[in-house]
C-alpha cells in the first residue's frame, strides 16, 4: 500500500541504497528535531521498500559505507562554500573546495554503479521507492527539461509520470507557476553544472557560485510545492543561509549588471 504524501518511483538499487545513505546521515546531521523525523520517517519508507524487494540489508553492502562518507563529506564542504558566499570569502579556496565537491559527486556516481554491480545477482533490476511529492514534481520537471534539451531521446518518459502523479487525484500543477519555476531552476542548474564541468579545475569564481545558487533556488521551488500540497514528508535541507550576492536576479537566476554609465563608454 502507498504511504500517504508519496508516489513509487523505481530507481536503480544504487540510486536507493543512496537514498539510504543520504537519510541516515540526515538524521545524524540535521539541527531541528522536526527535521529529523522528517528524514527519519522517509528512511524508514525507503527502507521497507528496499528489504521488501529482497535485497541485502544495506551494511551488508560494501558501497553503503563508503557512501556515508561521501555524503557527510559533501555535506560539511557545501556548508563551506555558502559560508564563503555569506562572507564574500571567494578566492582560489574557494574555486578549490567546488571542484572538490565535483570530484566527490563523481565517487559518488561510482558507489552507485558499485552497488548495482553487488545486487545485479539478485534479480532486482529496480525498487518501487515511496517518493515524497516535491520530489516526485522535481522528476517531472527534470523530465520536461530533458526532453527539451534532448529531443532524440524517448519523448514519453514525463508523460507516464503526470499521468502517474494525476491518477492518484493529486492536484494538476503542470501549467501554474510553481511547476513552471520548478522547470526553470533544473533547466538553469543543468547549464551551471555544464559550465562548470567544462571550466575545472580552474572555473571562474561565478561558475562555481551559479551552481548553488541556482540549486538552492531549486530547493526553494520544490519547498514551495510541498507546502502547497500541505506535505507532511518533504525533502529537508538545512544549508547555511546567505544573502543574495549583488546583482543576482532570483527569478531569472542570473547575474543583472548595471549598464556603463556614458563617462564610462568613453
Amino acid at each position: 500500500m502507498r504511504p500517504p504524501g508519496t508516489l513509487a518511483y523505481p530507481l536503480p538499487a544504487g540510486a536507493v541504497l543512496d537514498r539510504l545513505a543520504l537519510l541516515r546521515v540526515k538524521q545524524d546531521l540535521l539541527t531541528h528535531p522536526p527535521h529529523r523525523r522528517i528524514a527519519a520517517a522517509e528512511h524508514a519508507l525507503v527502507l521497507r521498500a528496499w528489504t521488501g524487494s529482497g535485497l541485502p540489508a544495506p551494511r551488508e553492502l560494501p558501497a553503503y559505507a563508503s557512501m556515508s562518507v561521501v555524503h557527510r563529506m559533501l555535506w560539511n564542504l557545501e556548508n563551506v562554500v555558502r559560508a564563503a558566499e555569506r562572507q564574500g570569502d571567494l578566492g582560489p579556496g574557494f574555486v578549490a573546495v567546488t571542484a572538490r565537491i565535483h570530484r566527490l559527486n563523481a565517487v559518488r556516481a561510482a558507489h552507485r554503479r558499485a552497488a548495482d554491480a553487488d545486487t545485479a545477482g539478485t534479480g532486482v533490476d529496480l525498487v518501487e521507492v515511496p517518493q515524497c511529492l516535491d520530489a516526485y514534481a522535481d522528476r517531472i520537471a527534470i523530465a520536461e527539461v530533458r526532453r527539451h534539451r534532448r529531443p532524440d531521446t524517448n519523448q514519453v518518459g514525463h508523460l507516464i509520470l503526470r499521468d502517474s502523479w494525476l491518477s492518484r487525484g493529486l492536484p494538476d500543477l503542470f501549467d501554474g507557476d510553481l511547476f513552471r519555476r520548478l522547470c526553470h531552476t533544473n533547466d538553469r542548474l543543468w547549464s551551471a553544472k555544464e559550465e562548470l564541468e567544462t571550466t575545472l579545475p580552474h572555473a571562474p569564481v561565478a561558475a562555481c557560485r551559479r551552481v548553488y545558487l541556482v540549486n538552492d533556488a531549486r530547493v526553494r521551488a520544490k519547498r514551495r510545492v510541498a507546502e502547497a500540497l500541505r506535505c507532511a514528508l518533504r525533502d529537508v535541507k538545512e544549508y547555511v543561509r546567505y544573502p543574495p550576492p549583488a546583482g543576482w536576479d532570483d527569478q531569472s537566476l542570473t547575474w543583472s549588471l548595471p549598464a556603463p554609465t556614458p563617462e564610462g563608454r568613453r
